[in-house]
């Protein structure tokens, strides 16, 4: 069979569809373009909601300072007790909403479709901001309780939504994308989401001048999630979703949303058909166990819910969270927050520019191994040093050799995030899984996302304690040197393989057999029949 020398349709679609004059490019912007203003928006809430928990302790701080007993009504948050706890529940409530709808979108996925859980998503975001909105307007006078829960509430309803789109948006693009685009398109997501970050952060920054506005960025984000919203009813359902639903005629249907000639659309659905017939004979041919948490799935679950899981131990959620403080100490001002997005969004730019030419394997290699070394870098430098005299005004001024070390390690390292394991993780979560198990497994991989970020921030603290900066940045780096072997011993390249070459690949990997490459995959259809 490797001898054989005919081309495969995939192999043909890979040098047509970046040059085919016949391709809907305005068509495949559309599709693309909802999923990732899912992204955009739960990055905005991310930078938004730092301004506002800061906003809000500044307003409890001050509020002293111009009460007078002529004061009739004061809003809820000027009397809010300055509690890391009340923090804590307000930026947890995000987490906790998109854990339980991961948990909720899991038995739910396959049956609603990829565009049905944007379509959801996108009327939880409006809902959920609304009540962020009504928080800080017409209960802006009510008790601290209920201003509180309703905050909290809007922000869990928000993160539900969060749920479902890092759920069906990676799905739903890599479905409806060809081989050769799909690494960039997909990854782009994270693009998307650094870009609400930075978004977020600006508006707070702009409102920051006064305490009492910091509902406003909220609202802002409901004039996102409508275009979201209503993009669901105008692009197609996903092309192969719709043929697993055995559904061809829309499924014909969407292809020509994205093709100027149907006789091209033609072509594709029947290469689509043939490949979806030789998965379907295979599940015939005494694959009785073919579920997702078989043997014969063990390969992929390893792959993504590993990938996952690292992107979570090495740090990433509590390394962030000490950048506004260490780039003050560093000299920076308050608007430090907006620099450092403009980094990320950077950084992740060009990741995603090159992920289909160096392959997702060589841009983790290169991530984590800046990961690692920018860990041990921290790990020396806090050796004996405190934020918490630096930020009671003990070293003020120019920043010294250690802090000029410290500043440059957090660059490295969040840039070493953002080119593997942030647009990497969540693209081959897409890709490893076959057509009939792909919503469960990404399901699967978001709660343990959200699961594993959650832990992560909430033991960080204890281990800081305990351990020392220095300490617990070491152990980031023991997780980091983990994280190389693992990349090392199972992850696989995608980069030019159909969604069934993939597959393909992964049953060789599972007999022990090894595996093939682009160039040498069985062809699963004969281009000369189609």
């Amino acid at each position: 069979m490797r001898g054989n020398n005919k081309a495969t349709p995939s192999a043909t679609m890979r040098t047509s569809w970046s040059t085919d004059p016949t391709v809907c490019y305005s068509g495949l912007l559309l599709i693309c373009l909802s999923p990732s203003l899912g992204g955009l928006l739960f990055g905005y809430d991310i930078g938004a909601t730092a301004f506002a928990i800061s906003m809000i302790t500044d307003a409890s701080a001050t509020a002293g300072s111009f009460a007078t007993q002529r004061d009739i009504q004061t809003s809820w948050w000027t009397s809010l007790p300055l509690s890391h706890a009340t923090e804590g529940v307000i930026l947890s409530a995000l987490c906790l909403g998109a854990l339980l709808g991961s948990i909720l979108v899991f038995p739910l996925a396959d049956r609603l479709g990829r565009r049905a859980e944007i379509r959801i998503a996108a009327s939880l975001y409006i809902c959920g901001a609304a009540l962020e909105v009504l928080s800080g307007t017409w209960l802006k006078y009510a008790s601290q309780s209920v201003g509180v829960g309703c905050l909290f509430f809007g922000r869990s309803i928000f993160g539900v939504g969060v749920g479902f789109t890092m759920h069906g948006a990676p799905m739903y693009m890599a479905e409806m994308t060809p081989p050769s685009m799909r690494g960039s398109i997909v990854a782009a997501n994270e693009i998307f989401i650094m870009l609400g970050v930075l978004l977020g952060y600006a508006a707070g920054y702009s409102v920051s001048g006064n305490n009492d506005h910091w509902f406003h960025m909220y609202a802002w984000g409901i004039l996102v999630s409508c275009p979201m919203l209503l993009l669901t009813w105008y692009v197609p359902r996903s092309v192969r979703w719709l043929m697993l639903c055995s559904k061809p005629e829309e499924a014909f249907m969407s292809l020509q949303f994205l093709y100027r000639d149907s006789s091209k659309a033609e072509l594709e659905f029947k290469a689509i058909c043939c490949q979806m017939e030789h998965q379907l004979s295979l599940s015939k041919q005494g694959k009785s166990d073919r579920f997702i948490l078989s043997a014969s799935m063990k390969r992929a679950l390893v792959i993504g819910l590993g990938l996952i899981a690292f992107q979570q131990v090495t740090g990433q959620p509590s390394i962030v969270s000490y950048a506004t403080i260490i780039f003050q100490n560093a000299g920076f001002r308050g608007n430090s927050s907006v620099w450092l997005a403009i980094f990320m969004l950077c950084v992740t730019s060009a990741s995603v520019a090159v992920v289909d030419k160096f392959g997702r394997k060589t841009l983790l290699y290169t991530g984590c191994s800046m990961m690692l070394v920018a860990l041990v870098a921290l790990s020396i430098a806090f050796c004996g040093y405190s934020l918490d005299a630096d930020t009671n005004g003990q070293q003020q001024g120019k920043p010294d050799t250690r802090q000029f070390v410290i500043l440059l390690s957090m660059f490295v390292y969040i840039g070493g995030f953002q080119v593997g394991y942030g647009p990497v993780s969540w693209l081959m979560l897409g890709e490893i899984f076959p057509l009939e198990f792909r919503g469960q497994a990404v399901a699967l991989g978001v709660q343990m996302n959200f699961a594993l970020n959650f832990l992560v921030q909430l033991a960080v603290p204890g281990i800081q304690d305990g351990l020392g900066l220095s300490n617990t940045f070491g152990m980031f780096g023991m997780f980091s040197v983990l994280s190389l072997i693992f990349i090392r011993t199972y992850v696989i390249e995608t980069k030019g393989l159909s969604l069934e070459e993939i597959e393909q690949q992964l049953q060789l990997l599972t007999k022990q057999e090894k595996p093939l490459q682009p160039s040498e995959t069985t062809p699963l259809i004969d281009a000369e029949n189609v």
